[in-house]
């Protein structure tokens, strides 16, 4: 997948003013778009009038999309044609997200959503196409004793019911399988 943004102004040098800088990440895109692979053709979807700024992440879903930005995790749901359906908050300071084709939305955090009030402080999340949490990471891993999230580095989704996990703190590998501790 490559992800464009259509309608913004260049991006300001790195030696540029802060005030520059921030000024250009407040503005939104006319349009983000979408150019994939399905099976042997290559398609393009637009996404008109997407919030997303900055900083944002892109996942297939079985019947559409979810486009998310990092600081805030609001995400919008958009249909295969590229028309919004519904947005959610997937809490901020996000790492990584990954959908299943099934429909569930991994999400991990870096420090600043784990050492936050919303729902980062969990380090690892996984929601349903809707927003609902189904998972959260500190509530799994506490009576397993395994240790707590302080940044997520890496996170795969391997199937619909096996997702690996890897942190710090001491950097455990931690596999779980149909929401059950596998490894």
């Amino acid at each position: 997948m490559l992800l464009l943004q259509e309608g913004k102004p260049a991006e300001p040098p790195t030696d540029a003013p802060v005030e520059a800088q921030l000024a250009w990440r407040s503005i939104p895109p006319k349009a983000h778009q979408v150019v994939y692979r399905d099976g042997k053709s290559q398609r393009t979807v637009s996404f008109a009038k997407s919030e997303c700024r900055s900083s944002f992440y892109l996942q297939r879903l079985a019947d559409g999309w979810i486009l998310c930005e990092a600081r805030g995790g609001c995400a919008v749901i958009y249909n295969a044609q590229g028309k919004a359906l519904g947005t959610l908050d997937l809490g901020d300071a996000i790492k990584d997200v990954l959908a299943t084709a099934g429909g569930k939305i991994w999400v991990s955090y870096f420090d600043e959503g784990v050492y936050g009030r919303g729902t980062g402080n969990q380090g690892a999340v996984c929601f349903d196409s809707s927003g609902r949490v189904i998972l959260k990471y500190f509530e799994f891993a506490e009576p397993l004793g395994l240790p707590f999230v302080d940044d997520c580095y890496a996170i795969n989704v391997v199937s619909e019911d096996e997702v690996w996990l890897s942190y710090y703190s001491d950097f455990p590998l931690v596999g779980i399988r149909a929401f059950k501790l596998h490894q």
